[in-house]
């Protein structure tokens, strides 16, 4: 770990009614002291970076909308072998650098919106998913784009197995 950081959270909270406004804040967060919580085990790690995140949660009638942006700065990652060295076919150094700006910051916004008694709603994966495409959008890869080319490439593949074995 490099560094400390700092964790700002403020807002209020109605117990009873189930609502609240809460304000999160976290500045300067070392990535290597995250690690296990961002990282899956068959991933490779980060060397270094640092976290910043803030996030404006409200909860009304168990409905929960949270605008936020992660900031990720001097992020390093260590080397990937094989297919874990790449994002979706392209070195993850490269899409790491793509994805940083002239500060070498990457900024990603995200809305986390769901229904909290909706038993398929889960905060990990809309996160997840939310992150994914902020990725995408920032690459200028459109999520509709991106399942056009996937489909016409199926298509096509499948085309050329039926010329093939005359199915």
């Amino acid at each position: 770990m490099q560094r400390d950081g700092r964790v700002s959270i403020g807002g209020w909270a109605e117990l009873a009614d189930k609502n609240s406004e809460i304000a999160t804040k976290l500045s300067g967060v070392d990535l290597v002291a995250l690690q296990p919580y961002l990282i899956k085990a068959s991933e490779t790690g980060v060397r270094r970076g640092t976290l910043d995140l803030a996030l404006q949660s409200t909860v009304r009638q168990n409905r929960l909308h949270a605008p936020g942006t992660v900031t990720l700065s001097g992020l390093e990652l260590a080397p990937g072998n094989g297919a874990f060295g790449t994002f979706m076919g392209v070195p993850r150094q490269a899409v790491v650098a793509a994805l940083k700006n002239r500060d070498g910051r990457i900024a990603l916004h995200f809305t986390l919106d769901g229904n909290l008694n909706d038993p398929q709603f889960s905060l990990n994966d809309s996160f997840a998913r939310r992150i994914g495409a902020s990725v995408a959008e920032t690459l200028g890869i459109s999520i509709e784009g991106l399942t056009r080319g996937v489909g016409s490439a199926a298509q096509g593949l499948g085309g050329m197995v039926k010329k093939l074995f005359g199915k």
